[in-house]
Parts: structure tokens; sequence; C-alpha cells
């Protein structure tokens, strides 16, 4: 990939680690990204950090966009 399309490019967010201990029968283990599990969806910093994640797919890969799409109609 060219220097000017790498530039283009925004940083990869990055998840904060908040070390959790999760204890079971078979002893203990810490877990620095247990905070990202919120089955209920309600936790604003994961929330925060979803969407920065979709959000830099998203821009990674626009550059595909037009390949896709001409894929798609010559299928």
């Amino acid at each position: 990939m060219p220097e000017t399309a790498a530039a283009a490019q925004p940083a990869a967010p990055i998840a904060k680690r908040v070390d959790s201990v999760i204890e079971s029968e078979h002893g203990n283990r810490v877990d620095p990204y247990q905070w990202l599990r919120d089955d209920d969806r309600n936790d604003p910093d994961m929330l925060a950090y979803l969407n920065a994640e979709n959000a830099y797919k998203d821009a990674y890969y626009q550059r595909l966009n037009p390949i896709a799409e001409t894929l798609g109609q010559e299928m």
C-alpha cells in the first residue's frame, strides 16, 4: 500500500486494559478485556470502543468498495 494511502487511514482504536480476576474451579486468571463483555449493551465505554472499531473498519475497507461493487454486479 502506498504511503499516501496508509497515511490517510485513521489509527486503529486501542482497547483499554482493566485487569479483572476471573475465578473458576480450575484456578484464577486475569482478563484485561473482561470489561468489553456487556451482554446488556449498556456500558458507554464498551459501546464507544465498538463504535470506534466499526468506524475504523469502515474507513479501512472504503478503498475496496468499488471492487466489491464490481464483483457484485458481475455475479
